[in-house]
């Protein structure tokens, strides 16, 4: 196998003797995966997202919240380097994320935007192996790296074969992220992965998702506008408005002490849209 491990074990409150010999010094937390450092970005239409100081804990799962336009797909795309702060900075893997940075740093990530953004005159197959063949990665452990997460992503080897238009949506975003995953990324961005999907076939992939995301280990960034989506997922619910971060924690801190006037309103809008009280 060459998945990553699990995500940290859960830690019970109290104290608790280490589980290292008396002498040896437990390891340091990992460092994040990501910082954005006073980042900020206007645009010619007025609107502005920041500044923002946050912090992307490795090997987890943080969910940028909140209603259209609040800046959410911008902090990704800032992640990626398709939009670049005019204040402040990013950091990516350790690194600061420029123009003459983002190359190499994009090969250690993953992507996934609504419905796939696959290639339609590739196959699904060549889709997938499209950036390691690119990179010269060798035909052999590659063809096992697709194979080993078609089986992670319950996706029927004989799909890869057909052209994405030959493929349901579901489908389709099981071949994007197996795509995302093939290089094995140490962080993982996703721009509204499931929003075009019927209930049914959404349902199916979150749980699904989840899953890979704790076998994989690797840190994952996503990006949606619906509490339940995030609530599945998150370790940190990150939630926006108006360009500025209103809010992070996890579902239950939001709702027993929200910060602000609108994490309230956001949370009660939610609830409505779904008939809960």
């Amino acid at each position: 196998m060459i998945l990553r491990g699990t995500r940290g074990d859960a830690t019970c409150e109290g104290p608790k003797e280490s589980a290292y010999p008396r002498g040896v010094s437990e390891p340091s937390p990992r460092p994040p995966s990501a910082r954005f450092l006073g980042a900020a970005r206007s645009f010619a239409e007025g609107s502005r997202v920041g500044p923002i100081d946050l912090s992307i804990a490795a090997a987890s799962t943080t969910v940028l919240l909140g209603p259209s336009g609040c800046g959410k797909t911008t902090l990704l795309r800032m992640l990626n380097g398709l939009v670049q702060p005019d204040q402040g900075s990013v950091e990516v893997l350790g690194e600061r994320v420029t123009p003459e940075r983002i190359e190499s740093l994009r090969r250690r990530m993953g992507y996934v935007i609504q419905e796939g953004g696959l290639f339609p005159h590739l196959t699904a197959r060549d889709n997938v192996a499209l950036l390691a063949r690119h990179l010269g990665k060798d035909e052999a452990p590659l063809g096992a790296r697709i194979d080993e997460l078609c089986t992670l992503a319950r996706l029927e080897p004989a799909l890869l074969e057909r052209l994405p238009g030959e493929l349901s949506g579901g489908q389709r975003q099981r071949v994007a992220l197996v795509r995302a995953l093939v290089l094995d990324p140490e962080l993982l961005l996703l721009d509204e992965p499931l929003g075009a999907l019927d209930p049914m076939v959404r349902a199916d992939l979150q749980d699904d998702l989840r899953s890979i995301f704790r076998a994989v280990g690797t840190t994952v960034v996503m990006v949606t506008h619906d509490l339940d989506e995030a609530a599945h997922f998150a370790d940190t619910l990150v939630l926006l408005e108006g360009g500025r971060v209103v809010q992070e924690g996890s579902l239950a801190e939001l709702e027993e002490a929200p910060a602000d006037p609108f994490v309230e309103r956001f949370l009660s809008a939610q609830r409505r849209g779904r008939g809960r009280s």
